[in-house]
């Protein structure tokens, strides 16, 4: 009886190893170029659940626009050297699509300045978050809402008319086609557009996204040898409001081009009962003496005081 008792367990116990090991293969990566892509791309590889795979490079090139990472059937982006968890995006084979960056001609500007983390400095928080669009000389653009944590990825085309006029489609949003065209305007000086996503607490989040006309055109101009029709280089302003009806005196407005650095001025307004405690910029709060780089669009700062409810100071 023993000896049959012992003859099972080995025999459940051999089972259960060939099912651990029928369970823990058979998970595949397998990498594509696609049409029209030149090169050839890494051979597939096999791995263990929730092994830490190493994202290749493939030597590859795509109308002149090295690869530099991969994408699921989901839309979820790899870059060349990062790396994921076998398994941890719900599957257990994975097929992953080159992906190509042309060469960045602009950055736009968002009046979200960035992820700030204050947990540093002892409070629970994080900051307001980017949606900063990139421009490609190959006509295409990208942006990531919520920095790294990227809850909204967009991906769309542009154009300039020979008068230099920007028009915008948006193709793809998480994944999901939307060619839609992007809704811009344009004061002579700066092309303004805004993307809008879902919030990771609901809600739409929206960020008002600025771009210098005179820098997208002549970088444009310069990486493709076309001769767009571009603005003479603008000159952009720093306003100061008081922010407050019952607040007296003025603060001198400051200027400068694309790239300047400034520094935030003393407050010149007063008001009876308040100290000033800052100037508000983009989301931000600035000292005086601070330094401030000019954006690719007109600023109005704000003075804060020890009297808002924020309570003044740094505040978001």
């Amino acid at each position: 009886m023993k000896r049959l008792f012992k003859l099972l367990t080995a025999g459940l116990a051999a089972v259960l190893l060939l099912s651990l090991a029928a369970c823990s293969s058979g998970y595949k990566v397998s990498y594509t170029l696609p049409e029209g892509a030149t090169g050839s791309a890494p051979a597939s590889t096999a791995h263990e659940p929730y092994e830490q795979v190493a994202v290749p490079s493939a030597d590859s090139t795509l109308n002149g626009a090295p690869q530099t990472g991969w994408t699921d059937a989901s839309g979820n982006f790899y870059a060349n050297g990062s790396s994921f968890s076998m398994g941890s995006m719900g599957s257990m084979d994975m097929a992953l699509t080159a992906v190509y960056q042309a060469k960045t001609i602009a950055q736009s500007f968002c009046e979200n300045p960035g992820t700030f983390d204050m947990t540093a400095m002892g409070k629970g928080l994080i900051g307001p978050t980017p949606a900063y669009t990139i421009f490609y000389a190959d006509n295409t653009w990208t942006a990531d809402a919520e920095g790294e944590a990227c809850f909204s990825h967009f991906e769309g085309t542009w154009a300039l008319s020979d008068g230099g006029e920007l028009s915008m489609t948006l193709t793809v949003q998480d994944g999901v086609e939307r060619n839609t065209p992007v809704e811009i305007t344009s004061d002579g000086k700066t092309f303004t557009y805004t993307l809008t996503h879902p919030g990771d607490r609901g809600g739409m989040k929206y960020h008002v996204n600025h771009i210098s006309a005179y820098a997208l055109i002549t970088s444009y101009n310069e990486a493709t040898g076309s001769s767009v029709a571009a603005p003479a280089e603008p000159v952009f302003t720093v306003t100061f409001e008081s922010g407050k009806d019952d607040a007296a005196g003025t603060t001198a407005s400051l200027s400068g081009k694309l790239g300047d650095t400034v520094a935030m001025p003393e407050c010149g307004f007063t008001r009876e009962g308040a100290d000033f405690t800052g100037w508000s910029v983009d989301s931000a709060t600035c000292r005086p003496g601070d330094s401030f780089t000019i954006q690719g669009y007109d600023v109005t700062v704000t003075a804060k005081w020890s009297d808002d409810s924020s309570g003044g100071g740094w505040g978001f």
